[in-house]
């Protein structure tokens, strides 16, 4: 398997089979999240129903920004090989505590599992990368990640079908899908224990002072003042997670009344997400490299918002399941392919020291933030203004207006920070 990646994706033999284990690696962990996901989602739809989203989205938000910080600090202070195995097995316990208490407690558990998969996913992919990016020099990373990349969408795939089976060919409990996502992530934490131990442990990290790490949190936020193209780049973010978070909230609505009972709404969700993925995938590799060559990255940040327009507008004349499945599905697939590539283009300019200081800060905080904010104006527009799902469509048109004219000025700032970075060189010169 490795020669075949190897032969596939222009992998040195060096490279090919530590690539492939990695690859493994991430797909047991993104199996593991896609058995949860459908259950999450189907649980909290059935037990509170859809018009509590916008409350556990601000919930989720509130838990993670901490959780998030807390990782991030750990990761100073303990080597890596501990932070991963360490942090992989609370979440194997975490899972096993959580399916107890979904028989023990009463209907707010759904919050706590709600919430609790949110950071899981957000725990599990902080880990790979970290483990990935110790593992593999500069020069690899642009070869090996597109293959790493392609093993957490295939993992997508695999845990979406597999709920689907597990739910509707064995009948299974849909709470039960926590024991197997426990097991599935321990034994991704043995192989991920293998790989450093065949393959050499990630090198230890340098142990910060709290004042070293309050006073690296205070330059990214002067980074982030002084600098118009990160603004941007933290606009554009901060507009697309709004705007995904009230089309989520359309979907599961829709999807909510299409679905009554809990199996039938896991199993369905379980397909989504698993077809979703497939989608993601052919898009990863077919569609997202010639489109760069044709369009630039003007063109891959266009296609997101432009879709989600067109499937606002299909919401806003038709809506029911058919337009929530075409506006989140297609959502989904392009913000894990097409858009994820153009928005990490968007910090290739950006020089080295300043990237290390804001590029975390914005990937956690800014993008959990945005969501709790789109929780409050959920919480504004549904039960404050009394909006129907098909009204929002409206609100999110609006949204995606803005969003296109910050990727517009974005793509702007990018070619001037090329430019600056090159009169620097010749004056250098």
């Amino acid at each position: 398997m490795g020669r075949l990646l190897g032969s596939l994706f222009g992998l040195r033999r060096d490279e090919s089979t530590l690539a492939f284990w990695m690859a493994l690696y991430h797909v047991l962990l993104l199996v593991s999240l896609y058995l949860l996901k459908p259950v999450r989602d189907s649980l909290f739809l059935s037990s509170r129903g859809a018009a509590e989203l916008p409350f556990v989205f601000i919930l989720t938000t509130v838990v993670v920004v901490p959780v998030a910080l807390l990782h991030t600090r750990a990761g100073d202070r303990f080597r890596l090989g501990a932070l991963i195995d360490g942090g992989s097995l609370l979440l194997v316990l975490s899972l096993v505590g959580l399916r107890g208490l979904l028989d023990v407690s009463g209907e707010w558990s759904s919050y706590v599992l709600y919430a609790w998969v949110s950071i899981y996913g957000l725990l599990i992919t902080s880990q790979f990368w970290l483990m990935a990016n110790a593992l593999f020099g500069s020069s690899q990373s642009k070869r090996v990640f597109t293959v790493l990349s392609a093993g957490a969408i295939l993992g997508a795939i695999v845990g979406g079908e597999v709920t689907s089976l597990l739910v509707d060919t064995a009948g299974m409990n849909s709470a039960n899908l926590l024991w197997v996502a426990s097991g599935v992530l321990f034994v991704a934490t043995v192989l991920a224990r293998w790989i450093r131990t065949q393959h050499g442990s990630p090198a230890g990290r340098s142990q910060k002072s709290p004042e070293e790490t309050a006073k690296s949190e205070a330059s990214a936020l002067s980074v982030i003042r002084d600098s118009r193209h990160i603004q941007l780049i933290i606009g554009i973010l901060t507009l697309m997670v709004v705007v995904t978070t009230l089309v989520d909230y359309q979907f599961k609505t829709v999807a909510a009344r299409a679905y009554p009972t809990e199996a039938g709404l896991t199993s369905f969700m379980g397909q989504f997400y698993g077809g979703v993925s497939v989608i993601a995938l052919v898009v990863q590799f077919l569609l997202a490299p010639r489109l760069m060559r044709v369009v630039g990255i003007g063109g891959a940040l266009s296609v997101l918002p432009g879709i989600l327009a067109l499937g606002s507008l299909g919401m806003l004349v038709v809506p029911g399941l058919l337009a929530g499945i075409f506006l989140r599905g297609s959502g989904q697939s392009l913000k894990h392919s097409v858009d994820k590539t153009g928005r990490e283009l968007l910090f290739v300019p950006v020089p080295l020291e300043k990237k290390k200081r804001v590029k975390v800060f914005i990937d956690l905080f800014v993008d959990q933030g945005a969501q709790g904010l789109g929780g409050l104006l959920l919480l504004g527009l549904a039960y404050g203004a009394g909006l129907s799902i098909q009204a929002l469509s409206g609100v999110t048109l609006l949204l995606i207006g803005g969003w296109g004219v910050l990727a517009y000025r974005a793509r702007q700032t990018y070619v001037d920070q090329f430019r600056t970075k090159l009169r620097e060189r010749n004056g250098e010169g």
